[in-house]
């Protein structure tokens, strides 16, 4: 088994000086690694499609409606698991 782990948002939790009332963590679980290597391939494939650079990491939130429709649809024929996390809402947790 493998978990691969990104977040999203800010852990200083400074919300006066511009930090995301959000934190969020989310978990890619895979049970097979022959899994994990058919996917970052397919992906790979996408990215020179779209004529990404190999270093440039591109944002699904301001990504084309189109891109994430066929980043979902291509990442959905594997078998792994997402889990998330979401840390509360500081600003409502302060009022």
């Amino acid at each position: 088994m493998r978990i691969y782990i990104d977040e999203t948002g800010d852990t200083g939790f400074k919300l006066s000086s511009g930090s995301s009332a959000i934190f969020c963590v989310t978990f890619l679980v895979f049970h097979d690694d022959k899994e994990i290597e058919k996917m970052v391939n397919a992906v790979k494939r996408l990215e020179e499609r779209k004529n990404f650079h190999s270093r440039y990491e591109w944002k699904f939130n301001k990504s084309k409606h189109d891109l994430r429709i066929e980043f979902l649809t291509l990442i959905n024929s594997f078998d792994f698991e997402i889990r998330a996390y979401t840390g509360p809402d500081f600003n409502r947790a302060q009022n």
